[in-house]
Parts: structure tokens; sequence; C-alpha cells
């Protein structure tokens, strides 16, 4: 499946509960989160398979995930710039449990009702399998969003403003 043009709503109740710093002796920083629900609202393509069916279309996609338990762990190297040092990004990883999804995928097989309404029962009926089958490309788009937002802080904020230097 492919998404683009993607409005995520709900990072905004993320609570962040713990943070390890400086594992094995890198530059190395793991933080994990709790999201109560995020929504994915997105232009969707898909031509394939899902689990063992068949699933084509093009259209508009909602898709919901309850109850998030994410970690997002990246490495860093600093790096000078005007005299001050800020961190770069080298590497970053999303992991991410969740406890429910939903899919709502408009427009299925050329916009079959029957069809289209049949696909949505059956990934909504087995989400925990279509969840695990999609996880890394769910994965990979929220790590992309959370190494945005944390870059743009970084290139912004020197390190020693960012963890303050005792």
């Amino acid at each position: 499946m492919y998404l683009k043009n993607i409005k995520l709503y709900g990072l905004k109740n993320a609570i962040f509960t713990n943070a390890r710093t400086g594992l094995n002796e890198k530059k190395h920083i793991e933080w994990d989160f709790k999201i109560p629900k995020i929504d994915i609202l997105s232009d969707y393509e898909v031509d394939g398979k899902v689990l063992i069916l068949p699933i084509t279309g093009k259209g508009r996609a909602n898709v919901t995930l309850t109850n998030l338990d994410i970690t997002y762990k990246y490495d860093w190297e600093l790096i000078k710039k005007n005299g001050k040092e800020f961190m770069n990004f080298t590497s970053s990883e999303l992991l991410f449990e969740n406890g429910r999804t939903y899919f709502d995928l408009k427009n299925l097989f050329n916009g079959d009702e029957f069809l289209g309404n049949n696909m949505n029962r059956f990934l909504n009926e087995n989400w925990k399998e279509v969840t695990n089958e999609l996880g890394p490309a769910v994965g990979e788009a929220f790590s992309d969003i959370f190494r945005l937002l944390l870059t743009r802080i970084a290139a912004q904020v020197p390190y020693d403003e960012i963890y303050l230097a005792k």
C-alpha cells in the first residue's frame, strides 16, 4: 500500500514515558511514548494482496490506531556550526505496538461497493494480522515524522541547550 498527502492526528496527545541514553557508550537515544489514538487520513494506492486476498484501489484512506506504545531510537553525531555544537542524526528506527486498528478505504475495486465493503470488513475483522503485515510501512512513516520534527529542532537549538550542560 502506498500513502501520500498524509495528515496525522493525535500526536499532540503523546505522553513521554521514558528515555535511555548513551547505551553501549554510543551516541544513542531511545524515547518511549504512549499515544491513545492516531488517525491517519491520506490518499492511498494499493494493488496486490493483503494476507491471502487480492486487493486493488485508489482513493481516500482513514486508518485509526489505538493505544500505541512507541519506542523511537536514534543515533547521532555532533557537528560544529557557528562555533556551537549541534546534533546530526545518523540513523533512526521506530518500533510500535498498538491495541486496535480500524480501516476505511474508499473506492476499493474501482468503486465496486459490494467488494469494497466486504474488503473493509475483512480488514477490520483481521486487523491484528493486517497491522502486522503493514507494520513496517506504518513504523517507517511514523519514524519519518519523528525524524523530521527532531531534525528541525536539532538544526536550530545547540546540543548544550537541548541537554543542559552540567
